[in-house]
């Protein structure tokens, strides 16, 4: 595995603890660190000589970290929606799938049954509203695909 920095930082690499301990202090350092100090200095920084935040109000006062952060939370929330989804229907599969099941019978008829039909007349509007709204593949968009 290679060295980041120049060949001066071997020293510091000795642990894989105390390597990712340096690499870490390192990115906090340079993040508060001067802009133009940090480029002009080469190895690990361990200490900040300028203590400057511009860069954090730069990122923080911008729309797009706000709405970085929205998406996430919404990607988050529907990706575990579908897991849990998954993993209903699973245990459900299984447990219909045992001769010896209360209810079994019935409850794979009306599963069935409904397979056999579709959505109706509110997912169509929906998908009308959809198209004459624009709103398709959009954050407002209920139906992403």
């Amino acid at each position: 595995m290679g060295h980041i920095g120049t060949p001066d930082t071997k020293t510091v690499w000795g642990q894989p603890g105390k390597r990712r301990r340096a690499f870490w202090v390192h990115i906090l350092f340079t993040s508060f660190g001067d802009p133009v100090w940090v480029m002009n200095k080469s190895g690990l920084i361990h200490w900040p000589t300028c203590f400057n935040i511009e860069g954090y109000k730069l990122v923080f006062n911008t729309r797009q970290l706000m709405n970085s952060y929205l998406n996430t939370f919404i990607y988050v929330i529907s990706i575990s929606a579908a897991a849990l989804g998954l993993l209903i229907t699973v245990l459900g599969e299984y447990a219909l799938s045992r001769k010896d099941a209360l209810w079994a019978n019935p409850l794979m008829l009306v599963i069935t049954f409904t397979m056999l039909f579709n959505g109706g007349m509110i997912p169509f509007y929906m998908g009308c509203l959809h198209q004459r709204l624009k709103i398709i593949f959009t954050i407002e968009s209920e139906e992403q695909k």
